[in-house]
Formats: C-alpha cells, sequence, structure tokens
C-alpha cells in the first residue's frame, strides 16, 4: 500500500470533513483577497471614517477575524 494509496483512502472515508475544509478555506481567501483588493485601492484613501462606507469598513475589520474559521465545529462529531 503506497502512501497515495493511504491519502485517497483517508479523503473517501472522510469526504464531508475535506469538502468543509476546502469550503472553508475558500471562503477565508476569498474574504482575505477582497479586504486586501480594498485596502490597497487608491480611492480608499480618500473615505473618511464618519461616512458611511468607512464605519462599514470599520466594522468589518472588526467581525472577521474573530469569525468562526474551523469547519470541524459545523458538522457533529463522527465518534
Amino acid at each position: 500500500m503506497t502512501l497515495l494509496d493511504i491519502a485517497l483512502k483517508n479523503v473517501t472515508r472522510d469526504w464531508r470533513t475535506y469538502i468543509l475544509h476546502f469550503v472553508n478555506c475558500l471562503f477565508s481567501v476569498t474574504v482575505f483577497f477582497l479586504f486586501c483588493s480594498l485596502a490597497l485601492h487608491p480611492r480608499m484613501s480618500s473615505i473618511s471614517m464618519a461616512s458611511t462606507l468607512g464605519l462599514l469598513t470599520t466594522l468589518a475589520e472588526a467581525v472577521v477575524p474573530f469569525s468562526p474559521s474551523d469547519s470541524s465545529r459545523i458538522r457533529k462529531d463522527a465518534s
């Protein structure tokens, strides 16, 4: 039995966990890319913090780091 066979057997046995992990990683990378694109955009430096967009950006910066990122809590424990 090769390492590839062991890995494929593990993935096919626990495919739900791997799908949740993949979706979680995809969402995290998407949110990170969105924030980096917005933060580095030249027109974002001209937005005042008193405006609605400035307040929403500040709120998002405060909420997103504390959002749950552990996909194992989403599904019930397998044991």
